[in-house]
């Protein structure tokens, strides 16, 4: 978040909130794996924080799919049109992008 410029406080309100959000759900899903694998007999130790964090990332969209799902809400074409509208125009389409000879 600290290479994020902006002064709109609002959005960094949001992004604590989302960062927040994310983390109770991982660390929730966490412990259950844990301890349902505790009980099964398996090496709890094994279990570690950063195969977690990369497991979580890669599944959050299956997890977010199945809780609509749960919550009986569905995404119709749309729905995704809207999605995509908003989510692919590029605010920062003039900002200065780093220069290909830097990473040379």
């Amino acid at each position: 978040m600290d290479m994020l410029k902006t002064t709109n406080a609002k959005i960094v309100e949001a992004l604590i909130w989302v960062a927040l959000l994310t983390m109770l759900v991982s660390r929730q899903i966490y412990n259950l794996v844990r301890r349902m694998a505790e009980a099964k007999g398996k090496e709890v130790v094994r279990f570690t924080q950063l195969r977690w964090s990369t497991i979580f990332s890669e599944t959050a969209e299956k997890h977010l799919t199945a809780l609509l799902r749960y919550l009986n809400i569905k995404m119709d074409l749309i729905d995704f049109y809207r999605l995509y509208d908003c989510q692919a125009f590029d605010p920062h389409v003039h900002r200065q992008r780093f220069r290909e000879e830097w990473w040379a």
